[in-house]
């Protein structure tokens, strides 16, 4: 802040008058105590004013020409006091001229016009009476009373007079700035030594005043040769000021180069250690390394066009001037201040840079540059996150070489300039010399492994004998910029953002700040015994990266046991040597297997067997759930069928088909047809097979061992009799002698065709006559026999068994297709002609009148099989159909539940269907083929009396007596001519009576009926 200190030129004027100088003497001016006003001695020497002596010592004077109470003839003060120039003494009430009394003293100095002051008025320092005998004037003894009027006490002045002196009079300067070299006069000193340039005031007035004596700039009043030119407006309780002209420099700092910075302050300092003067220069004007600082930085600066130099906050406040920071001070958040002597959280000096200046609280006044060295801001470089590169050109436009500021203007000026356009990784990071952004070097100039911002950078960038070369990416964001988010906005450590690669196959990596975990690299998704998946960083020796480290060698678990990784990996050359390091360690386990045979992870290459010995971990103990008994199971052998790996296994068309690796081990059982033939569902408990085929679980019981123990291979569980009995039990003949059936071994018991023994079908050497192949041949002997002589070699449904031939292989769907044995010749229900053994002739039992009861006649409707085979079966296999007797079974259903049937005759008795209307009496000849009327089962119009009265009711009456048609009361089962129109209601189980004319039959016991022809009858 500039601070304008107005100047007053002041010399020694009035502060007290002393009027009656002789104060303790009479009024006589003969010095005596008279009262002689005039010095004549008329009053007396008792100084009384009638000549006595009582009236000594008052201090009146007498009039000789005016009575007490007004004042002399013309009004002249100067009649008792002063002289016809002036009532300012000299001449003193007694007549006294000298100025070394105190009724005279300076009076005259002060009253009357001057070249230099304001004419002084008797009213500034006394009572000026309008009568001389008013209160105050002459009503009191001597000395005069001072009564200091307005301009001796301005500014809040207290002027005092003590006999000799004033003190704290505004005239003399006690209220202005400090400095005057007398403002405390003696009164009866009038030589002018009191009243000089300088005595009221320094020239120019100390304190807060500028120190600049050329008083005609702010002060109209005088010259610039210090002479008063309005004296009138000189000590008159005004300070004159005209500023509209001033500037900065008119008070502080230099106007020969318009820099209002000190050197030169407010009282004309220019040393530095003075605070108002201090490192000013230092700051403000222009420099070769930073921004020239202005004033608004640190102080408030008046606007000229308004108040101007009496702003607020500019001269209203004692020095030193405020400091109020301005925008740069504040920049970025910096929070300044100033304890009198150091500056601390400016944005100048630090404050909001990276950590590293070596002085960011500078002291004022050390000027010596030694506070301005570059590195006291901020080191070179920045510490904190800031790059340890010290070529600041590379990223600051503002920077020259060699440390030099280029642009000083944009150097602390609250920007940080950046020009990262051009920028290579390696300005802050890495090597530039070969390249390589990774470090060594990292950002604050490390290059020691130990340290988390190098570690195994190098180790795992640049191109390498063994590795694809690891990028950037694979384990940072890579910035499109330097200043692109997620780079530098965050303090260190770097962030992992772990790319694709260390992702690959599912990996979910992590960094604990010392080693990693879970990343594809290192081996987490390969298969198990790598001996560090969890590298420490800063290890870099190359013992966590030998081979072996990530994955084993070969690896475990489900990987074969060879160590030829080129048999497999076209990456890998001999002797575990990488062929071709860029695709090794890149997400993509490489696998060449075009070539590849099952041996080279199984099984011997030696005898081209892929079953184990040799388990895919390289273990050849029979005891290995891997190894077991497979090798007695493939291969050729001497007892039965070479078993394949499809037997049990998928068998993969590519090693990289699904189902062959892509589980963990055991490997899956998928039993093939063989292990499933005839039925059987196998299983493997991981220690015993049970339920297969191969073992004997569809063969006849009697086998001794059929869940076997993989794991056992003494021969102990491939015995004859393991699988199966010798002879087999259940319905097999009790014969040893299996030659007799099965041409596959020899009377001795050997298997002399190993390839047709355990190979899914029993061979059996048919034992049938000639002709058995015709379905009438062998289907009338299982009508005679039964089916259990067959079920013994083709099992118990017929679809195979021991000898694995099914009916079903040449007659499909024979069991349910009722016609595959009887009938079908014309019809489709099963029913004959055409019996079992293939007779068709009516007079055949088997054959008979079964055309006439399944199909609709003029008679009935077609009936179903059960009325007469009851229940009817639904498979040729269901209880009860061929039971072995020769002959079908006649079971009536419930139309007929009384009836009998004699097979041996034919005949059929107490029929419902064959009655006579009324009772179940009636009887039929299965073979014979008669000519049916309505008589052949009851009495019809032309029938006998008895016929007809052997029917229920009054049917002789109706019929034969009155002549009425069956029609006129069964209209719904007959017409008038007697042929049958209701053919699912006649021959039904019950009687249907619709009478034609009209009327109601009521069933009972007994019945009733009251038809139109007639009233109300009983039915009898």
């Amino acid at each position: 802040m500039r601070r304008v200190t107005i100047l007053i030129s002041t010399a020694s004027l009035i502060a007290t008058l002393g009027c009656g100088a002789g104060g303790g003497q009479g009024l006589g001016g003969d010095g005596g105590d008279d009262a002689d006003v005039y010095g004549d001695g008329g009053l007396g020497e008792g100084g009384n004013l009638d000549g006595s002596s009582e009236d000594a010592g008052l201090l009146r004077p007498v009039f000789p020409t005016a009575p007490v109470g007004t004042l002399p003839s013309g009004g002249e003060c100067s009649e008792c006091h002063g002289d016809g120039l002036s009532a300012a003494p000299p001449v003193d009430l007694e007549g006294r001229t000298d100025t070394a009394e105190r009724g005279v003293g300076a009076h005259r100095s002060h009253l009357r016009s001057s070249a230099w002051h304001r004419e002084v008025q008797c009213d500034d320092c006394h009572l000026v009476p309008i009568n001389v005998d008013d209160p105050g004037h002459i009503d009191t003894p001597w000395p005069a009373e001072l009564t200091f009027g307005t301009v001796p006490t301005r500014r809040g002045a207290d002027p005092s007079f003590d006999g000799t002196s004033c003190s704290d009079v505004y005239c003399h300067g006690s209220r202005l700035d400090p400095g005057g070299t007398l403002t405390t006069p003696t009164w009866t000193i009038v030589d002018g030594s009191q009243a000089f340039c300088g005595t009221c005031h320094s020239l120019p007035p100390e304190g807060s005043h500028p120190q600049y004596d050329a008083c005609s700039t702010c002060h109209p009043t005088i010259d610039a040769s210090w002479t008063i030119t309005a004296p009138e407006r000189h000590v008159d309780g005004m300070l004159d000021l005209e500023i509209a002209d001033l500037t900065c420099t008119s008070c502080h700092g230099s106007e020969a180069d318009g820099t209002p910075a000190p050197p030169r302050d407010t009282v004309g300092r220019t040393d530095t250690s003075e605070r108002t003067v201090g490192a000013h220069r230092s700051h403000l004007g222009v420099s070769d390394w930073h921004k020239e600082v202005v004033c608004t930085d640190c102080h408030i600066v008046p606007d000229p066009a308004g108040a101007g130099i009496w702003a607020t906050g500019h001269i209203d406040t004692p020095r030193p001037a405020e400091v109020t920071w301005g925008d740069l001070a504040n920049t970025d958040g910096a929070s300044p201040d100033w304890n009198g002597t150091t500056c601390s959280g400016v944005y100048c000096h630090g404050e909001t840079l990276l950590p590293g200046g070596t002085n960011t609280t500078p002291e004022w006044t050390t000027v010596d540059g030694s506070q301005a060295a570059c590195g006291t801001c901020h080191s070179t470089p920045p510490g904190g996150t800031h790059p340890r590169a010290t070529n600041c050109a590379a990223c600051h436009p503002t920077m020259g070489p060699g440390m030099t500021i280029a642009d000083p203007s944009r150097h602390i000026n609250g920007i940080v300039d950046l020009d990262l356009g051009s920028l290579s990784c390696t300005a802050c990071h890495g090597s530039a010399a070969d390249g390589t952004p990774a470090p060594p070097r990292d950002t604050r100039g490390g290059s020691a492994t130990t340290r988390r911002g190098v570690g195994a950078h190098r180790s795992h960038l640049g191109t390498s004998d063994w590795h694809k070369e690891v990028v950037c990416t694979d384990c940072h964001v890579v910035p499109a910029t330097v200043g692109a988010a997620g780079h530098l906005d965050s303090p260190l450590p770097a962030e992992l953002t772990w790319g694709a690669l260390a992702t690959a196959d599912g990996a979910s990596p992590t960094f604990s700040g010392t080693s990693c975990s879970g990343v594809y690299c290192h081996g987490e998704t390969l298969l198990p015994g790598g001996t560090n998946t969890t590298p420490t960083w800063t290890t870099v020796d190359g013992s966590q990266a030998a081979c072996g480290t990530c994955h084993s060698t070969p690896p475990r678990g489900g990987h074969p046991s060879s160590t030829n990784c080129a048999a497999c990996h076209p990456t890998m050359g001999p002797g575990l040597t990488i062929a071709d390091p860029a695709r090794h360690i890149n997400g993509v386990v490489d696998l060449d297997l075009s070539g590849a045979t099952c041996t080279d992870c199984h099984g011997s290459a030696a005898d081209g067997t892929p079953a184990p010995p040799r388990d895919t971990l390289g273990g050849t103990a029979t005891s290995r759930r891997g190894v077991g008994a497979h090798r007695s199971h493939l291969g050729t052998s001497g007892w039965h069928k070479q078993v394949v790996c499809a037997d049990c296994h998928v068998v993969p068309a590519t090693i990289t088909a699904a189902g062959h690796m892509d589980t963990a081990l055991p490997a899956e059982l998928t039993w093939g047809a063989l292990a499933t033939a005839d039925g059987a569902s196998p299983s493997f408990s991981g220690t015993t097979c049970s339920g297969v085929y191969c073992h004997g679980e569809t063969l006849l019981p009697g086998g001794t061992n059929t869940t076997p123990n993989w794991r056992t291979v003494n021969g102990s569980q491939a015995a004859c009799g393991t699988c199966h009995g010798l002879p087999p039990g259940g319905t097999h003949p009790t014969s040893t002698n299996c030659s007799t059936c099965h041409p596959t071994v020899n009377a001795a018991g050997t298997i002399i065709q190993p390839a047709r023994h355990i190979n899914g079908l029993v061979d059996i050497i048919s034992n049938h006559p000639a002709g058995w192949s015709a379905g009438s041949s062998h289907g009338m002997t299982a009508n005679n026999n039964g089916f259990s002589s067959c079920q013994a070699c083709h099992g118990a449904d017929l679809r195979g068994g021991i000898v694995g031939v099914s009916c079903e292989s040449c007659h499909p769907g024979w069991k349910t297709n009722c016609t595959f044995c009887h009938g079908g010749v014309d019809n489709a229900t099963g029913a004959p002609p055409a019996a079992v053994d293939g007779r068709t002739g009516r007079n055949t039992i088997a054959v008979g009148a079964h055309t006439e009861h399944v199909g609709t006649t003029s008679m009935h409707v077609a009936w179903d099989c059960t009325r007469c085979h009851n229940p009817k079966p639904t498979s040729a296999l269901s209880p009860g159909h061929i039971d072995g007797d020769g002959q079908a079974e006649v079971i009536f259903d419930s139309m007929n539940p009384s009836a009998t049937y004699n097979p041996a005759t034919g005949v059929c008795a107490n029929l419902y269907c064959h009655g006579n209307g009324s009772s179940r009496l009636g009887t039929a000849d299965w073979n014979t083929n008669p000519t049916l009327q309505c008589d052949s089962c009851h009495a019809y119009t032309w029938s006998s009396r008895t016929d007809l009265q052997a029917m229920s009711g009054q049917h002789d009456r109706h019929v034969r007596r009155k002549g009425i048609a069956c029609v006129e009361c069964h209209a719904t089962v007959v017409d008038s001519s007697g042929n049958i129109i209701g053919l699912a209601l006649h021959v039904n189980g019950q009687p249907e009576v619709s009478l034609r004319r009209g009327g109601r039959f009521t069933p009972g016991a007994p019945p009733s009926c009251n038809p139109a022809c007639h009233g109300n009858e009983v039915w009898r």
